[in-house]
């Protein structure tokens, strides 16, 4: 697992995943938070891929904002699993904990 890490939200990556992930989790992510009124909330990310073939969404990606309960999302590519994220937790009726 790779720890890929700058300003802004943390990002664990699987070593199969493209770096580039990264960069568009922490953008996805600090847009919506931005929009939300929550620039600051700590983030953690992580997206990993399962290598079992008969998996159709083999890619995993969790988040975890401040001391939150996770979210989880399965899909069948990285970035899919991001915009899942993103979706979920823009449309969530209710917030995700701080």
């Amino acid at each position: 697992m790779n720890r890929i890490d700058s300003t802004g939200p943390v990002v664990q990556l699987g070593t199969d995943i493209d770096p580039g992930v990264a960069h568009y989790a922490r953008v996805a992510l600090t847009r919506l938070l931005t929009a939300q009124g929550r620039p600051t909330v700590p983030v953690h990310i992580r997206i990993i891929r399962d290598h079992d073939p008969r998996r159709v969404r083999p890619v995993i990606a969790r988040v975890i904002l401040g001391t939150g309960v996770p979210l989880r999302v399965e899909a069948e590519t990285p970035r899919e699993a991001v915009d899942l994220l993103v979706e979920r937790m823009a449309g969530s009726e209710q917030p995700v904990a701080v």
